[in-house]
């Protein structure tokens, strides 16, 4: 049996709800080219092995960026961030966090074309500012490498 009060009540809520807007989801082609979709992401291992096993690296005092070309028109990211070096899941999803952010905020200034691993050199967590200069100086070098005829 419902008693008038819980039936004013739900009828409350239906038409509170029914009257506040909700906001669209804007369509992709509107959105500012800095997401980080699926397709820009290395997510089989097959992947990951084909771009250790190119053995094409570049390291400076913050991470290590292996490179491989992709043959796509984009570049994708795969992170690979061990407990040994940079210790429990706090840290390392800290770790992933921020280097997915500064993937996001400077893919723009990528070379294109590359798979990109990166592991992380030390525990301690650089800055958002360090983490972007040292991988587009990185994989800058790495694309380089890369793009220079084999002998």
């Amino acid at each position: 049996m419902v008693t008038g009060s819980s039936m004013a009540s739900r009828e409350h809520r239906n038409e509170t709800s029914a009257t506040v807007p909700q906001k669209a989801a804007d369509p992709p082609e509107s959105q500012p080219g800095f997401g980080f979709p699926r397709d820009c992401r290395l997510t089989s291992g097959q992947e990951y092995q084909h771009v250790f096993g190119q053995r094409q690296a570049a390291s400076d005092s913050v991470m290590t960026v292996f490179a491989a070309r992709n043959g796509l028109s984009f570049s994708r990211l795969g992170l690979s961030v061990s407990r040994r070096k940079v210790g429990n899941s706090v840290s390392r999803h800290r770790w992933k966090r921020m280097l997915r952010e500064a993937f996001r905020l400077t893919r723009h200034e990528l070379p294109v074309g590359f798979d990109w691993v990166i592991v992380p050199r030390r525990a301690e967590q650089p800055t958002l500012a360090e983490a972007q200069s040292s991988l587009k100086k990185l994989t800058a070098r790495l694309a380089r490498r890369l793009e220079r005829p084999s002998s």
